[in-house]
């Protein structure tokens, strides 16, 4: 498989983690590079909240997942798997992905919408 299907393979299952939550959100961005969903809640400067993005980045496709930084506790809690492809506080970067990553970040993006729902950002 070339090196971009590749990249767009993960893209389209990292994408497929947010699909079920969408209706909940915003969907700032959705193309064949990157797809956002952000909250109706508005931050100072007026911007919304972001929950995730998805989006390809040169070599590797990057989730960036807000709530790692907007709740503490999901950050210090991610499993080892996770952390080992963490870049900054919100980034997790892909070249590929297995069945254990994909499980794992469901639990993370349940989590998150959790997190986000109780503390009222939706």
């Amino acid at each position: 498989m070339r090196k971009q299907a590749k990249l767009t393979a993960v893209f389209d299952a990292l994408k497929s983690l947010l699909l079920p939550y969408a209706s909940q959100f915003i969907v700032a961005a959705d193309t064949e590079h990157s797809y956002q969903l952000v909250t109706p809640y508005i931050m100072p400067r007026d911007e919304r909240l972001p929950f995730a993005t998805v989006s390809i980045k040169g070599d590797f496709v990057c989730y960036n997942f807000m709530p790692l930084a907007t709740h503490k506790q999901i950050a210090t809690e991610l499993p080892p798997l996770l952390a080992g492809v963490r870049q900054g506080k919100t980034c997790l970067c892909f070249t590929q992905l297995d069945e254990s990553a994909i499980e794992e970040l469901k639990k993370l993006t349940k989590r998150g919408f959790d997190c986000y729902k109780n503390s009222g950002y939706i």
